[in-house]
């Protein structure tokens, strides 16, 4: 039997579907670490909706988790959330290791920095992550999709630049995207403490329950409970 909602994507899931659990909603989660994302092998399939290039037992495993839910993760019967394509701690740190920037005060103020444009951060994010963002445009055409924009744990320049152009790109395509960030009730750049998980690097079940109650709320998810 089909569920309320599936949540895939990396372990940002976590909160999300333990938020849904909690509330009453039939949820089921597909998960794969981050570094599987980051590897950008994974591309669509017709049967699953998603397969990995190179990796039979990621294969088998949502192969496994489409037999549990009756049919692709991507499928008109059911809502999807999807936090894919963003992966940021797997991207960021080497991006800024050898100095780069895309702040420009960052770059006035220290002689090490070394300042990128727009353009290059464009093409940086195309080349980590442009499979991934093919495979969202390929699920949208396939169900009600929603991409959940990670809450940002850490502020620096460089994790909202990339935040941010991961996030129009996909607006421009036409995918939905929700920022808990826009329109939040706090004003701190950093998702708040009492939103946080216990690792300090996620969201909290707290978090979770902000997102489905906006969703529903500002996009008219609808989720039978």
């Amino acid at each position: 039997m089909r569920p309320d909602l599936i949540i895939v994507g990396d372990s940002h899931c976590g909160a999300l579907h333990s938020a849904a659990r909690a509330a009453g909603i039939q949820s089921e989660m597909f998960f794969l670490s981050g570094n599987h994302w980051h590897e950008n092998q994974m591309r669509p399939h017709k049967r699953w909706g998603l397969m990995s290039q190179n990796r039979r037992p990621i294969n088998r495993t949502i192969s496994n988790f489409c037999e549990t839910i009756g049919g692709s993760i991507f499928s008109d019967q059911t809502p999807v959330l999807a936090s894919i394509g963003y992966h940021l701690g797997r991207m960021v740190p080497p991006f800024t290791r050898d100095g780069h920037t895309s702040s420009i005060d960052q770059a006035i103020d220290s002689d090490d920095a070394l300042y990128v444009s727009n353009a290059f951060v464009d093409a940086f994010i195309e080349a980590k992550r442009g499979q991934l963002l093919n495979l969202l445009r390929w699920a949208d055409r396939r169900c009600d999709l929603t991409v959940i924009a990670p809450p940002i744990i850490h502020h620096s320049p460089e994790t909202v630049q990339f935040r941010d152009r991961i996030t129009a790109k996909l607006r421009d395509d036409g995918i939905q995207v929700f920022d808990a960030f826009e329109g939040a009730e706090w004003t701190d750049p950093e998702l708040p403490a009492d939103l946080r998980a216990e690792d300090g690097v996620h969201g909290n079940i707290d978090y979770g329950a902000v997102v489905l109650r906006r969703l529903a709320a500002e996009q008219g998810l609808q989720l039978a409970a």
